[in-house]
């Protein structure tokens, strides 16, 4: 991500995904750890989206890379447009057979994802591995926006409640799938 804009390139090296992701498959060829990679930036910047106003300070990768939504601080609808939105577009990239079938997103998130996730897993997957990860990354979208639902209402939850998200919002599912 951002190869001509070198400050928001190095907040991303910063993070040292590259790292994480190859500790976490040391066997895996490098374009599936390319993908790997990018997909974890991205699920770690789309759950940054997610944070109140007050607090992004604390998330460089949102503020750099100049993904400057925030969820808790929009409407509800709003909110419930773009969680939409970026369901649609996902199954949309993910089902696709050809990449050039769908077009590129005018939003910078989602045109991030389809670049460098959805389309290499185009050419190396097939439509039913595909649409496995796609639905956990579906169960970790609603996942997080019930969290943040949560969160917003500021209460303590019961501890069923909170098993019904936090199992799946911290995206474990989505890269197992996408080990798959």
């Amino acid at each position: 991500m951002f190869p001509d804009q070198p400050k928001k390139a190095n907040v991303l090296k910063k993070s040292d995904f590259g790292w994480f992701v190859s500790a976490c498959n040391p066997d895996a060829p490098y374009e599936g750890l390319r993908v790997a990679c990018y997909l974890t930036a991205w699920l770690f910047i789309w759950d940054d989206c997610w944070c109140p106003g007050g607090v992004r300070e604390m998330y460089p990768l949102l503020t750099i890379t100049g993904f400057e939504k925030s969820f808790l601080s929009a409407g509800a609808q709003e909110t419930r447009d773009y969680v939409s939105e970026t369901v649609n577009y996902i199954t949309e990239c993910l089902l696709a057979e050809e990449a050039s079938q769908v077009p590129v997103s005018q939003d910078k998130l989602l045109a991030e994802f389809k670049r460098h996730v959805t389309d290499p897993l185009i050419h190396v997957c097939d439509t039913r591995r595909r649409g496995l990860f796609l639905k956990e990354m579906l169960v970790y979208i609603k996942a997080v926006e019930m969290e943040q639902y949560v969160h917003a209402k500021e209460e303590v939850v019961s501890l069923d409640e909170y098993w019904m998200y936090r199992a799946s919002s911290g995206a474990v599912r989505v890269c197992l799938a996408l080990n798959e």
